[in-house]
């Protein structure tokens, strides 16, 4: 589909306000079924690039309401990774189709999330790094790779507020680094500015909506909700996977 007309485009502004606002509430959830309803209008590789540009938005703004809760000291190695691993794959990425990593992606939150008795180590040396590739690698592969990093954010036992802020900056910059390498490759955003403008402000809404309603969710509640939010996005990832193979 190449335009949008006034309901339609009226119909995802809301859309996106409502899954940016929960994205703010949860730390993430809410791009995977921004992907979904964005894929009923738009075409890959549009649909890729589009949804990023709003993410970054989204993701940007959510970080930016909660600056002080950023635990860069944690995220900078997964920053690094996360640039190296996108150049990395983008050179093979003609050649490549990763969509089988799903399931390996699916079964590694689940493990970390539900770890219970099993002794995983998110301090070992250089797992952050490593988990940084992954997201850098298959951001520009797969639709849904927020949960790998903020499964390995949870198991450091950070605060709600930290793990959504934390994980906002780390999903800006693989959209950043998505959006450039699409962009460079001649997908054409700038036809679609009207859709652009329009869900990029929604997004911005949606963080500052959902991060208000944040702060009133308890402590106790937010990992709840998030432990299971994290498996039901492993499970889907897991199934991609195997739908593949």
């Amino acid at each position: 589909m190449t335009s949008l007309s006034a309901p339609e485009l009226f119909l995802l502004s809301f859309a996106t306000l409502f899954t940016s606002g929960f994205a703010a509430v949860l730390g993430q959830g809410g791009g995977i079924m921004l992907f979904a309803l964005l894929s009923i209008y738009f075409d890959l590789p549009l649909l890729i690039a589009l949804h990023g540009v709003v993410q970054i938005f989204s993701n940007s703004s959510r970080a930016a309401l909660a600056l002080p809760n950023i635990k860069w000291r944690i995220i900078n190695p997964i920053l690094l990774g996360t640039l190296l691993g996108a150049i990395a794959i983008s050179l093979i990425l003609p050649r490549s189709n990763w969509q089988w990593m799903q399931s390996v992606i699916g079964a590694y939150i689940l493990l970390v999330t539900w770890r219970g008795g099993i002794s995983i180590r998110a301090n070992i040396p250089g797992m952050l790094f490593i988990s940084g590739l992954f997201q850098g690698a298959l951001g520009l592969l797969l639709d849904a790779t927020g949960p790998l990093t903020s499964a390995l954010l949870f198991s450091k036992g950070l605060a709600k507020d930290s793990i959504v802020a934390s994980n906002a900056v780390i999903m800006t910059t693989s959209h950043i680094i998505k959006v450039i390498l699409l962009y460079a490759l001649g997908v054409g955003l700038w036809q679609h500015v009207n859709a652009l403008v329009a869900l990029s402000l929604a997004a911005v809404i949606g963080s500052f909506i959902g991060t208000h309603i944040r702060h009133k969710i308890a402590a106790e509640r937010f990992a709840f909700l998030f432990k299971w939010l994290l498996t039901i996005l492993a499970l889907r990832l897991l199934l991609s996977g195997m739908s593949f193979l």
